[in-house]
């Protein structure tokens, strides 16, 4: 079964791939309204979704764990019906989420919306700003950017970038020791192996390269520069997003439990509450086990040297 998954999703790599070759995806004038935050994994993605919220021009639910295969399903539903399809996907996003509070009810007001698009304006990308901009209106108010941390999209960042190609990517890399560290606490997770955990970093790299590579809007942004100076990054970060700054840093946080963002409820997010410091930058050298490190150094040193990070304590 794990093969014939693995066979069907290098079948639509392939597919994009051929599609690319023959109709690249063009510029277009109007501004995509999206953006997406990428990375490892662990490496303070939710911390800067958080912070991002603070603004009133942007908005990012909780993560989502339905948009890369709903890309895919795509490239094999072209001829079927639109309803069938899109009632299908918006039943992923429904169900595949972390912690997200839409209802029933206000899948059925999406459906509405995407029963009145026209031809051309079908697919994926249109079901997932539409999802997107339900939420937002529900819980945070309307806004000009919604925006994804959500992990699984940097580990299929050639279908996101082949449905958003206009979209805006924000790379937050950590130190890869860092990284395998923070994963290592979250013993039911699968990237506590630390093999996958450095796989996972190598691979947030592979991304960037790629999306660099097809000269798409990338901002690579270091998760130690984002915690010891967050005003500085922070406003570098929306001059990059085209939006008026405002001080996203200095608003209180807000209750956990009252937190679009979704993140409140799980342990592992409980510091995204207080206020922003570098505490947690180099806890590596403390807390990894030297021979976790011999593990995994060589698997990670040339992508470390290539961001001037240093493997030795």
């Amino acid at each position: 079964m794990r093969f014939l998954k693995q066979l069907r999703f290098k079948l639509i790599e392939l597919l994009l791939k051929i599609k690319s070759l023959g109709n690249k995806p063009q510029k277009t004038e109007e501004e995509e309204p999206v953006f997406f935050i990428m990375g490892s994994g662990r490496n303070g993605s939710t911390l800067l979704a958080r912070l991002l919220n603070n603004h009133s021009d942007v908005f990012l639910p909780p993560e989502q764990f339905a948009l890369p295969f709903t890309i895919a399903d795509w490239q094999f539903s072209r001829f079927k019906s639109w309803t069938s399809f899109y009632q299908k996907q918006l039943k992923r996003y429904l169900k595949n989420n972390q912690s997200w509070k839409l209802e029933e009810k206000d899948f059925k007001k999406i459906e509405s919306e995407l029963r009145a698009l026209d031809k051309e304006e079908r697919g994926p990308g249109s079901i997932f700003k539409q999802v997107f901009e339900r939420y937002a209106k529900k819980f945070g108010g309307p806004a000009k950017l919604y925006g994804d941390h959500s992990p699984l999209s940097t580990e299929y960042y050639k279908y996101i970038y082949h449905e958003f190609p206009d979209g805006k990517y924000i790379f937050l890399l950590r130190h890869p020791y860092d990284v395998v560290l923070s994963y290592s606490k979250m013993k039911e997770h699968k990237a506590s192996d630390p093999e996958y955990a450095a796989w996972k970093w190598n691979n947030s790299i592979k991304a960037y390269d790629y999306l660099k590579k097809k000269n798409c809007n990338v901002l690579l942004v270091k998760y130690r520069d984002l915690v010891s100076k967050p005003e500085e990054v922070t406003e570098k970060i929306q001059d990059f997003l085209d939006i008026d700054p405002q001080d996203v840093i200095n608003t209180l946080p807000p209750n956990p439990e009252d937190d679009p963002l979704g993140a409140g409820t799980h342990v592992h997010h409980q510091r995204l509450y207080k206020a922003v410091d570098a505490s947690s930058v180099g806890k590596w050298k403390e807390e990894l086990n030297p021979e976790i490190i011999e593990q995994i150094e060589e698997t990670v040193e040339e992508n470390a040297a290539r961001f001037h990070f240093n493997l030795h304590a």
